[in-house]
C-alpha cells in the first residue's frame, strides 16, 4: 500500500531468508567466529556497521551486522536459508542455543521492545524509546508529520519503561492496566519475564506524568478498585542491567 510512484515489484521472500543473533559477554568469544568468513574487523567499529561476506567454498553469501539489542556484544546474520544452515552446523560446537525464554529475559533486560508485542504500527518510535533509529533531518519519509509533530510539541504522552513486580510470581499479561491514584489508565503491561537477577519484571508504556522510578502503579482497571491485596509494580528506568556491549 504505500508502492505509489516507484517501478518496483513486491515478493515476499520471508520463507527463503532469515536471521541468526550470536552473543558474547566480550567481542573477543565471537569474532574468532566470524574471521572464518574473512571479514574486515576494521568495519566493525560502530554498531549497525555491516558487510557482505562468502561462505567458502561454497556459493553462499551473508551478510553480517554488528548490534547490541540485548547489551552484550552481537551480530546479526542474514542469508537464505542454505547459508546460515552452513552457518549454524559451522558454529554447532562452539556455541550455547538461547532458548525463546532465556532471550526473552535478556531482552526485556536490556529495555529492548520486540515488533508485533511493544510495538507495532499505531505505536511512534520515540514511545518506545527508538529514538535513535530516526534520523531527524533526513528529508521526506512515510511518518515524518507525526515524528516531527511531536518533537516540535516537546514530548511524548507515554514511554517504554520497566516495572517490576515484587510480589508477583509471573509477570501479567500483556495488555493489563496499571492504574495510579492520580490516573486511572497510567500505564500498560507490555512484555514479561521471570528475571534470575530481577525477579518478576515487564516492560511497560506509562504516562509521562509518571515516569519517576520508584512510582507505585497498580494491576487495576481503576485506582478505585485497588485496595490493600491489590498487585503492583514499581516503575524502573530502562535497562534492567546497565550496558556491557561496547566499552
Amino acid at each position: 500500500r504505500h508502492l505509489i510512484m516507484d517501478d518496483a515489484n513486491i515478493v515476499d521472500i520471508s520463507q527463503q531468508v532469515g536471521q541468526l543473533g550470536i552473543y558474547g559477554q566480550t567481542e573477543d568469544e565471537i569474532l574468532p567466529l566470524l574471521e572464518k568468513f574473512s571479514i574486515n574487523k576494521a568495519l566493525f567499529l560502530n554498531l549497525h556497521d555491516h558487510q557482505e561476506v562468502p561462505i567458502l567454498p561454497s556459493p553462499h553469501l551473508i551478510r553480517i551486522a554488528k548490534t547490541d539489542e540485548l547489551l552484550i556484544p552481537g551480530y546479526f546474520l542474514f542469508g537464505d536459508q542454505a547459508a546460515l544452515s552452513l552457518v549454524k552446523s559451522s558454529f554447532l560446537h562452539h556455541l550455547t542455543p538461547l532458548s525463546e525464554t532465556e532471550a526473552d529475559i535478556l531482552r526485556i533486560e536490556a529495555g529492548h521492545p520486540k515488533y508485533g508485542i511493544d510495538m507495532d504500527e499505531d505505536r511512534l518510535p520515540l514511545e518506545a524509546n527508538l529514538d535513535h533509529t530516526i534520523h531527524f533531518q533526513k528529508g521526506c519519509y512515510l511518518g515524518q508529520e507525526v515524528i516531527v509533530r511531536v518533537t516540535s510539541r516537546g514530548h511524548v504522552n507515554r514511554k517504554l519503561l520497566g516495572i517490576s513486580f515484587p510480589d508477583l510470581k509471573n509477570p501479567p499479561t500483556v495488555g493489563t492496566n496499571l492504574a495510579h491514584q492520580t490516573r486511572p489508565h497510567a500505564g500498560t503491561v507490555m512484555s514479561g519475564a521471570i528475571s534470575p537477577s530481577y525477579g518478576t519484571i515487564a516492560l511497560a508504556y506509562v504516562h509521562r506524568t509518571l515516569l519517576q522510578p520508584g512510582t507505585k502503579l497498580y494491576l487495576a482497571d481503576s485506582f478505585d478498585l485497588v485496595n490493600e491485596t491489590t498487585p503492583f509494580g514499581i516503575v524502573h528506568p530502562l535497562p534492567f542491567r546497565a550496558s556491557k556491549a561496547l566499552d
